[in-house]
């Protein structure tokens, strides 16, 4: 009994139903997504019999390099949720140098209600601080890209 094509079925349907390549993806890419799988399961078996050593370790060297050189998942391009009027109204302060009493003062606000602000719009645009709230903004077309100087 050959189990050859059924160990390919048995990845293949491991492989798409995980989210790798969801329903409606091409089929090159279901395919290759398999042949992956396919791949991780035979270097971390063991090489077949009638293997060449080298090209074995050669395999196994490049996938642990590609898991190791993965990047970072990227950040969602777009705030989960939408900025209300007042925190739009608060973001095109955020790449001045004035602090939260003197923006508060140019909106007629109180300075609590600016950091309050100020929180909402760092915990959506996924922000710890002023600086990467105004990248994340700029990166998402929030903020207008810096003016170049000449």
């Amino acid at each position: 009994m050959n189990t050859a094509p059924a160990a390919r079925e048995a990845a293949r349907q491991a492989a798409i139903p995980s989210g790798v390549a969801r329903d409606g993806a091409p089929p090159s890419t279901q395919l290759l997504w398999a042949a992956a799988f396919l791949l991780l399961e035979a270097v971390a078996a063991g090489p077949p019999a009638g293997t060449d050593p080298a090209l074995a370790a050669e395999l196994a060297g490049l996938l642990s390099e590609v898991t190791r050189s993965a990047p970072p998942p990227p950040a969602p391009p777009w705030p989960a949720e939408p900025l209300t009027h007042s925190e739009t109204r608060l973001l095109r302060y955020l790449p001045t140098h004035l602090g939260a009493p003197q923006i508060a003062a140019e909106l007629f606000l109180s300075p609590n209600t600016v950091k309050t602000h100020l929180r909402h719009l760092y915990r959506k645009l996924g922000a710890h601080n002023r600086r990467e709230a105004v990248q994340h903004a700029r990166a998402t077309g929030l903020l207008p890209a810096p003016a170049r100087r000449t």
